[in-house]
């Protein structure tokens, strides 16, 4: 809920809006798993994979950088975190494969950068 909102602006807090953040958090959890899970299932490369999951990841950190050195724009940042995610959920379910252990990387990040 704190990383929805700019540092610098009065802090909105209800009960709902607390159960909107949890939901959101859980969201994005279930989301990652999901990814992780259906990369460990796939076989094979496309020939892509990196060309691709490295474009994804240096234009996820270029945003997420961004975004935080923009007066600490956590609500930009935790938007570049859903982008990739989105993206990483729209390629496994196209069957496109992505090299898991580049991919675990990004995950990790991305984990890491959540918090």
């Amino acid at each position: 809920m704190l990383l929805s909102q700019h540092y610098r602006t009065p802090l909105e807090f209800s009960d709902d809006l607390l159960a909107q953040a949890a939901r959101s958090l859980k969201s994005m959890e279930a989301d990652l798993r999901r990814v992780s899970a259906a990369l460990k299932a796939q076989h094979g490369t496309d020939g892509q994979d990196g060309k691709v999951l490295g474009e994804r990841l240096q234009k996820f950190e270029a945003d997420f950088t961004a975004a935080l050195a923009d007066d600490f724009n956590a609500p930009e940042a935790l938007a570049a975190a859903h982008t990739l995610i989105g993206e990483l959920k729209v390629r496994t379910a196209t069957h496109r494969s992505l090299h898991t252990g580049q991919m675990e990387k990004s995950l990790a990040a991305a984990i890491t950068r959540r918090s």
